[in-house]
């Protein structure tokens, strides 16, 4: 059975660490080896806009202007195109994260497990597995407030990685309701190099991880007391079900 690995988190935690570590199990269009899993990310920008959207042409089929893509797959193309890739390669690798909002439109084109778990079931001999990415909310929403996402503004900030993370939620309890395998990652214990959280993931994606490959991890940075109104957001708990 074919894989299709699905990484799902929320923005600023882990996705560019994890591609990273994992960057000498993944092969792309450049160096092209069919015995490692296909990065559709970097290799196939088409259909990887295309899962990305599956969810949204409902939402905006009148406001083109949303797409950030020049043409759109039908989704019959989509189908066709990953059966062309399937006889190719025994497994395939995307991660998105869930959207800080950078813009206004980024809303609308969250990537959708319960979407891509239907287009899957067109295809024969393909399972999808998830990777979920957890870290402190706190640290990961500072992180992107850093990078100039929310232009600055921490409540929007911390509103807007909350409904993010909500979102998260929504596709683990999906597949907690499909019987999908999947599996947790820790961002904390990644950083730390923690043995067993590694073997995790090896065991998932059937790949050995050396020491070369966690020397690329590198240490967040620590933040000092300006992001005060984040850490008071999510220290108050005003969402006991959001940790």
């Amino acid at each position: 059975m074919k894989k299709l690995f699905f990484v799902i988190g929320v923005e600023g935690s882990g996705h560019y660490m994890l591609r990273d570590v994992i960057n000498n199990s993944l092969t792309n269009e450049v160096n092209l080896n069919s015995t490692l899993i296909y990065d559709l990310k970097s290799s196939h920008p088409k259909l990887c806009n295309f899962l990305h959207y599956l969810k949204t042409p409902n939402h905006v089929e009148s406001r083109e202007s949303y797409y950030r893509h020049a043409d759109f797959y039908s989704y019959e193309d989509g189908i066709t195109e990953f059966k062309y890739l399937l006889p190719k390669f025994n497994s395939f690798y995307i991660d998105y994260s869930f959207p800080f909002n950078m813009d206004n439109t980024r809303f609308f084109d969250y990537p959708s497990l319960s979407s891509i778990y239907k287009f899957i079931s067109n295809l024969e001999n393909l399972k999808l597995e998830v990777i979920f990415l957890n870290r402190n909310l706190a640290e990961a929403c500072k992180s992107t407030l850093r990078r100039g996402h929310a232009r600055d503004n921490q409540i929007v900030g911390a509103y807007t990685m909350h409904f993010s993370y909500l979102e998260v939620l929504n596709n683990k309890y999906f597949a907690k309701k499909k019987g999908l395998n999947y599996l947790n990652l820790d961002f904390e214990k990644m950083v730390k190099r923690e043995v067993d959280e590694f073997k995790k993931l090896e065991e998932l994606l059937n790949i050995s991880i050396n020491n070369s490959d966690l020397d690329k991890i590198r240490e967040p940075n620590v933040y000092d007391d300006s992001f005060q109104l984040v850490d008071r957001f999510f220290s108050e708990n005003l969402y006991p079900n959001i940790e």
